[in-house]
């Protein structure tokens, strides 16, 4: 897969978010010109040196969706999204904090309770396991309010955990991106002994999204992505 950025402009933008594809440098002057206007940012398959840059020049992202990052991310990305935080910018963050912050084992919490996170509305994690020890700095996330993981089988004890833990959580997107298990709301559901989740308002299982880059760029032009699809089939069943 070629590097690639796609950013999206607020209204006055052109009809599809401007892309960039197998560019290997990321073209400055065009950031700083419209850099300040930008929303929504996708990184795909670049460094950690080459998203810092291009944050610098967006400092109001409030959509933020990080997607196989190279590179050293701690000590790079974390002040921009601290300095988000304190300006409280970013809402949405889609990212897989085990790559991110080079945590792979399922005994290692992932250090959620901090300033680059604590102002997060909605997050999509990307990789999720089942450990609750791994993931359990997300009940400490003060605002959080949505949380979406894809590829969700497996993951019992982490999503029974999520429901109990995570106070003001409102809404727990479950989907596959692969197109396997079009019939997750009955036989999966079951199967994980998870039979409970039916009589909990706040889980919706989506059907597969087969193109999440896709429904990115729905979502990113004001469309019906996957949030839009959840919040719905969350009304519809009240």
């Amino acid at each position: 897969m070629p590097p690639s950025l796609y950013l999206n402009r607020p209204s006055k933008a052109p009809k599809r978010p401007l892309a960039f594809n197998e560019i290997m440098e990321i073209n400055t002057n065009r950031l700083a010109a419209f850099g300040p206007h930008v929303h929504h940012i996708l990184l795909q398959n670049r460094t950690s040196e080459e998203i810092r840059r291009v944050l610098d020049y967006c400092p109001n992202v409030q959509s933020l969706s990080l997607w196989i990052i190279h590179g050293q991310c701690q000590e790079t990305l974390l002040p921009a999204l601290e300095d988000f935080a304190r300006r409280r910018v970013l809402k949405l963050l889609s990212f897989d904090p085990s790559q991110f912050f080079q945590m792979f084992d399922d005994v290692v919490p992932i250090p959620f309770a901090q300033l680059a996170f604590s102002g997060l509305t909605h997050l999509e994690i990307i990789n999720a396991t089942s450990s609750w020890v791994k993931w359990a700095q997300i009940a400490d996330m003060p605002h959080l309010t949505h949380l979406a993981m894809s590829a969700w089988r497996n993951r019992t004890e982490f999503i029974l955990m999520v429901l109990k833990e995570c106070k003001f959580l409102q809404l727990i997107i479950l989907f596959e991106t692969d197109g396997f298990g079009n019939d997750t709301t009955t036989h999966d559901v079951a199967a994980a002994g998870l039979e409970s989740w039916r009589e909990d308002q706040r889980v919706v299982v989506l059907p597969p999204v087969m193109d999440h880059l896709d429904d990115w760029e729905i979502g990113a032009r004001g469309g019906w992505d996957f949030w839009a699809a959840a919040e719905r089939a969350k009304k519809d069943r009240l």
